[in-house]
């Protein structure tokens, strides 16, 4: 039997059947994927494939991707009922005409700029994405009277140290207080990493492995959390099934494991000595932390019907109002005010976090 990744995690996976029935949710409905073609849009696909929409619409802006996933999905059986648009979020008048021809009763938003370092070196285009192409969906969402919305977010989001975080941050909140403003349940959904996904450590060390290299670690005591990308969708369509107007709801990942154990199991996995192929310390890259935490002190989290998920409750329900700060993020990043852009992205998400914090609240 060949190695499997999940065996990494040492713990038991998120069982596939759920106290919520998907099928009821889901089948017969339009539904749109945006960043249908990366790691968790696609398995979004794959997994929405099987609970029988109506129409299933995959938008991506990267072409090659998409035309591979529109491969993969020919031979599911479900292709005569999926759609796939080459639109970028950020084109405001695209998406609309998308959503308007669509008119989807669910919205999985996973289109993002997700890499860390990558987005310390291109604030602009964190903004423009992350933050100004979310703010499209949300737009087009409302026009269409879209019921159900899902925006997939990130740990990187609580108390942001760098600019994916901190635009990752501000996404939860449009979609928090859209939500609230139109009683609809709108959904932000937060967890850690998706092992073996883009750009994530796996996919490195596989390469590296494959040439004989030393695998690489940023730092001895850093810890991430952990899910299958399998897993991460299953709890992903849970939580927009269960959804209330307002919710932020976060994964119960298990405990953090640390980077170095996972590279001297991963070796192990895969048939090596690590002792013949050695692990190299590289120092942390722009933007990163030791630790993630899944909540913040703004945060009172509770549980909820389903074990795996819980629930993020703000200080007396209180909102934040975005849009003038929105407004000016985005004008920023059009005039490429670069260093102006990030002080004020992170100015902002400072008051936002600071605005809303309790006295004491559990953290997970």
């Amino acid at each position: 039997m060949p190695p499997r990744l999940e065996d990494l995690l040492h713990r038991a996976l998120v069982p596939a059947g759920t106290d919520v029935d998907l099928m009821t949710v889901f089948a017969g409905e339009a539904i749109l994927v945006t960043g249908a073609a990366g790691s968790i849009g696609s398995e979004l696909a794959r997994q929405l494939a099987r609970l029988q929409p109506r129409q299933l619409v995959l938008l991506d802006r990267a072409e090659g991707p998409l035309f591979e996933l529109q491969n993969e999905m020919a031979g599911t059986g479900a292709d005569g009922s999926i759609d796939f648009e080459l639109v970028d979020i950020v084109n405001r008048n695209a998406l609309a005409r998308v959503v308007r021809a669509t008119r989807p009763g669910v919205i999985f938003h996973a289109a993002a700029y997700k890499h860390v370092s990558m987005m310390e070196e291109h604030p602009l285009a964190a903004i423009e994405v992350n933050i100004g192409g979310t703010r499209n969906v949300l737009d087009a969402a409302e026009e269409s009277g879209v019921p159900r919305l899902v925006l997939v977010s990130t740990d990187k989001a609580v108390e942001p140290t760098n600019v994916m975080g901190a635009t990752k941050r501000l996404a939860e909140l449009m979609v928090i207080e859209r939500s609230e403003r139109l009683g609809r349940p709108w959904v932000s959904v937060r967890f850690g990493n998706v092992l073996g996904s883009s750009g994530s450590v796996v996919p490195i060390w596989e390469r590296q492995l494959a040439a004989g290299q030393p695998l690489t670690v940023t730092h001895p005591d850093m810890t991430r959390y952990f899910m299958t990308v399998a897993e991460a969708v299953h709890l992903i369509l849970t939580a927009g099934a269960m959804a209330k107007p307002g919710d932020l709801l976060i994964f119960d990942m298990g405990e953090p494991i640390r980077i170095l154990d996972l590279a001297h199991d991963y070796l192990q996995l895969m048939g090596h000595d690590d002792g013949a192929i050695g692990i190299e310390v590289t120092g942390l890259r722009p933007g990163e932390r030791l630790t993630e935490r899944l909540s913040d002190p703004s945060e009172t989290v509770v549980t909820t019907a389903h074990a795996k998920i819980l629930r993020a409750v703000r200080e007396g329900g209180r909102s934040v109002r975005t849009a003038a700060l929105i407004d000016e993020l985005l004008r920023l990043a059009a005039s490429g005010d670069l260093e102006r852009a990030r002080r004020r992205l992170f100015d902002a998400t400072a008051v936002i976090v600071a605005s809303t914090t309790p006295s004491s609240a559990p953290r997970t």
